[in-house]
């Protein structure tokens, strides 16, 4: 395990202790009669191959966040470090060796325990001893199918000392069938039954292993069932918890389930203070309180990409079988661009600028996005989905919708870049939880409600800057056909258009407003500025049925005095020496394949 935290060089032992981490942190700091853990270190054979001279002790609350922390160096053949108050708990103690003092060199192993803290207590590390058998915590363990268990492995010497051991020499198995285990020893419930759990030190031959028992799952099917892929693992991060606190204050209706998989992640300069740290999936439940109260089904550790298309496929396939419902709502929070790049941002670092990739859930932890492209893949379903809702930017586009048509009916979102809150889900689900019987595009239409009832009562400013709107996708076929055609008409009669088309991009409906790099315009307001400039009379035949598709296939559409000549769903206009550099990525979409606009762009002026 790597360090958590930079700690400066310290000459000799100093404890930090940081308490109190706050939000669903799970720690705090403690009081007068709390008991204390204290970690004394043995360095008698410090010089041994396997020793060193500095070592990081950290203690994490169950949000995976550093409750406290201590640097210490050799300065004796014994040291002590006491960790301050402690609530009462579970905790995960991570001890780091480094070769140098002040955590420099190498670091030469680690190790990793669950501790259960009901009073004080001390334990001792022994740099440079030799193990002579492997612990694994906790030792026994009772879960449901799908519940996960974090499992720790340490080595110890004869006399109990803890010895860290070197990096990647524990593998983890299972015996019995009923769980799975990945390699950093989280266990998930797979079938009901008995087994174990075995870590091994193939190296020092020795194992360890741990009881597990599994009950099962108890499946019941809803009426709809709300999967929200959250991935907070980015400058987003501090919208995530008030977002899931609205889901809690909807969770009222037993037949509108609402689950949740959720990343947070400690990114310098992104999210710096995030709530927990990980992956988790929530089954929500009711509450108005101003904490995370939900029902924990899985952590999923730190490994978890969620830029990757085959993560979202995974949630959403685990959701249907363990959360079945008559009717699916999938919806994807994070960053969106639409189909194109954006303008450069910082990337992994403020120092790092780049290109804004193309699509939507940004996991700056792991650099990954989803591309516009491998959304059929990331939303295949069993059942086919019956709304998808973007609460992302500038996802609301005839390219995105057209690539997903054949995965979901009905999709929710904007042409236009949301607050940064995102969507109000109290007043989004509530719609869902009094009506659950509605007609799916009744339902689809409290994505656009809540924002324009949440932004314009409770933020008036941010909500001149909204806009929503719901597309039937079994539409946008045939809109497609129309486009293409408009895309035919602009063609033959670009000599005419010379003048006219700058004038047109200039002028029609822009998301965002003002930015150079992404040429995204409302479909139906193009075709009235190509009229309002007297286009010739073919394209202008070409426009009629272009906006008659857009009637039939936008079926609900609201927005801000910012957005006046919007109509739900926005077209890439870019001019050929915008386009040029980006077609073959264009026609990675099935849109680009289909349609002959790509060949409009190629040669617009």
């Amino acid at each position: 395990m790597s360090a958590r935290l930079t700690l400066p060089l310290l000459a000799a032992l100093v404890p930090l202790v940081l308490a109190g981490c706050g939000g669903n942190s799970g720690g705090g700091g403690g009081g007068a009669g709390t008991p204390q853990l204290t970690v004394d270190t043995d360095w008698t054979n410090y010089a041994q191959p396997t020793g060193g001279q500095s070592i990081q002790i950290e203690l994490l609350n169950s949000s995976g966040l550093v409750f406290a922390s201590s640097v210490v160096n050799r300065s004796s053949t014994l040291s002590s470090s006491p960790l301050g108050a402690v609530t009462p708990g579970s905790y995960h103690l991570n001890v780091q060796l480094f070769s140098g003092t002040g955590l420099t060199g190498t670091q030469v192993g680690s190790f990793d325990e669950e501790v259960q803290i009901t009073g004080p207590d001390t334990l001792t590390v022994g740099v440079g001893n030799t193990p002579t058998k492997l612990a694994v915590t906790p030792g026994t363990a009772s879960l449901t199918v799908q519940q996960s268990q974090q499992f720790y492995a340490e080595g110890q010497d004869a006399l109990a000392r803890r010895i860290c051991l070197p990096a990647n020499a524990v593998t983890w198995t299972q015996l019995g069938g009923v769980v799975t285990v990945s390699p950093s020893g989280i266990a998930i419930g797979a079938s009901a039954g008995s087994g174990t759990v075995q870590a091994k030190d193939t190296a020092a031959n020795l194992l360890a292993a741990a009881t597990i028992s599994v009950t099962p799952f108890n499946v019941t099917t809803s009426k709809w069932t709300i999967l929200v892929y959250m991935n907070a693992s980015n400058d987003l991060d501090g919208f995530s918890e008030p977002n899931f606190l609205q889901m809690q204050q909807a969770a009222t209706n037993a037949q509108v389930r609402i689950v949740v998989q959720w990343k947070q992640a400690i990114i310098p300069g992104f999210s710096p203070n995030p709530t927990f740290v990980g992956t988790r999936r929530y089954l929500v439940t009711p509450s108005n309180g101003s904490a995370v109260t939900s029902t924990l089904i899985q952590d999923m550790g730190t490994g978890v990409d969620m830029g990757q298309a085959q993560t979202l496929n995974q949630f959403i396939a685990w959701g249907e079988t363990y959360f079945p419902a008559t009717r699916i709502c999938l919806v994807v929070w994070d960053h969106g661009d639409g189909w194109q790049p954006g303008l450069a941002k910082p990337h992994q670092a403020p120092s790092v600028s780049k290109l804004t990739p193309y699509g939507v859930s940004y996991d700056e932890q792991t650099g990954n996005h989803i591309d516009v492209w491998q959304l059929p893949a990331a939303l295949q379903a069993a059942q086919k989905l019956d709304i998808v809702a973007w609460d992302s930017s500038l996802m609301q586009m005839l390219e995105v919708g057209y690539e997903i048509q054949n995965q979901a009916s009905y999709m929710v979102g904007s042409e236009e870049s949301p607050p940064g809150a995102g969507y109000p889900y109290n007043l989004v689900i509530d719609k869902f939880d009094t009506n659950p019987d509605a007609a799916t595009p009744t339902l689809a239409e409290s994505f656009v409600d809540g924002m324009i009832q949440y932004y314009t009562t409770t933020n008036p400013p941010l909500g001149t800057n909204i806009e929503q709107s719901v597309v039937d996708l079994s539409k946008v076929g045939a809109l497609a056909t129309q486009v293409s055609s408009l895309g035919d008409a602009l063609i033959t009669n670009k000599a005419a258009l010379g003048v006219i088309v700058p004038t047109v991009r200039a002028n029609t409906q822009s998301y965002p407003p003002g930015d150079s790099v992404r040429i995204y315009r409302d479909a139906y307001d193009l075709g009235t500025q190509l009229q309002a400039n007297s286009a010739p009379a073919g394209v202008l035949t070409a426009v009629t049925g272009v906006q008659s598709a857009i009637d039939s296939a936008v079926v609900y559409e609201r927005h801000g005095s910012d957005n006046p000549n919007s109509h739900g769903l926005s077209l890439d206009f870019s001019s050929s020496s915008q386009f040029s550099p980006l077609a073959s990525d264009y026609n990675q979409m099935t849109f680009g394949q289909n349609t002959d606009w790509s060949k409009w762009l190629a040669v617009a002026p």
